[in-house]
């Protein structure tokens, strides 16, 4: 089991890899995880194309879920959001 701060934890590390500035696309009075355009991965405009960096825009759910990006089993939108935003304050 993966708690929520630890898929969040892994988006942020792979956000900053690979997209940087990132934050700067977020605006946290609209993010909603469960809505695809106000979701993090929406905000920042994903996919641009069908591939950025060698990362395929079509991102599978599991991994998605392992980034925080995606509820999951272990871990509800509520608690995503939740974690999402103590790291973006």
């Amino acid at each position: 089991m993966i708690s929520a701060k630890q898929r969040v934890a892994n988006g942020v590390e792979f956000l900053n890899r690979n997209l940087r500035n990132w934050r700067d696309s977020i605006d946290i009075s609209k993010l909603d995880l469960s809505c695809p355009n106000n979701c993090i991965m929406g905000q920042i405009g994903w996919p641009k194309e069908d591939t950025y960096k060698g990362i395929s825009a079509t991102m599978n759910c599991d991994v998605a879920e392992l980034f925080g990006f995606l509820r999951s089993v272990d871990a509800d939108y509520d608690e995503l959001q939740v974690e999402w935003l103590k790291v973006l304050s």
